[in-house]
């Protein structure tokens, strides 16, 4: 089962790159957009202005992409070892999947960063065309990194390291 999983990460790399997918490793420091979006119970908004001088990771995602699925879970891997130096935040794409999918995903893989409801305008603003799309956002709220395509746990405490240090 774990040679084809490697097989099925490696497949799925191999078509990320043939899509033209790009990382940006020269920092953009570009001021963030803001948002406010509601969480995927909606019972909350998430707002990035909530995290005044604090770096973050913003994920943009949906529950039936295979590589967010990897992704993901090193997302919340680093986010309990970081313990708030960094804040973590996805944003769920709605129309292939559900906020429905979306709770029943979290819940069942113990997701608890929070994640929210991507609207159209979030999308626009943050260019994003294809997924996973990790943001790396500076204390002073500037774009630091972007990422398009699904990056290993290593590469994820690479880019953190590089954003709080």
């Amino acid at each position: 089962m774990k040679f084809k999983f490697n097989i099925f990460f490696i497949i799925i790399t191999i078509i990320c790159f043939a899509c033209n997918i790009e990382s940006t490793n020269q920092p953009i420091q570009k001021k963030i957009p803001t948002f406010s979006i509601n969480s995927l119970d909606k019972t909350t908004k998430i707002s990035i202005d909530q995290y005044k001088n604090t770096p973050i990771v913003l994920n943009f995602w949906y529950p039936s992409c295979p590589p967010c699925k990897i992704e993901i879970s090193y997302l919340q891997q680093l986010y309990e070892e970081l313990d708030g130096s960094v804040q973590f935040i996805g944003v769920q794409q709605i129309g292939i999947d559900s906020p429905q999918d979306g709770l029943i995903f979290i819940e069942k893989n113990g997701i608890t960063y929070p994640i929210g409801i991507g609207t159209s305008e979030t999308l626009l603003d943050y260019k994003i065309s294809s997924y996973p799309t990790t943001i790396f956002i500076d204390k002073n709220h500037r774009i630091k990194y972007r990422h398009e395509g699904p990056l290993s746990l290593r590469s994820l405490r690479t880019k953190i390291n590089q954003l709080i240090n």
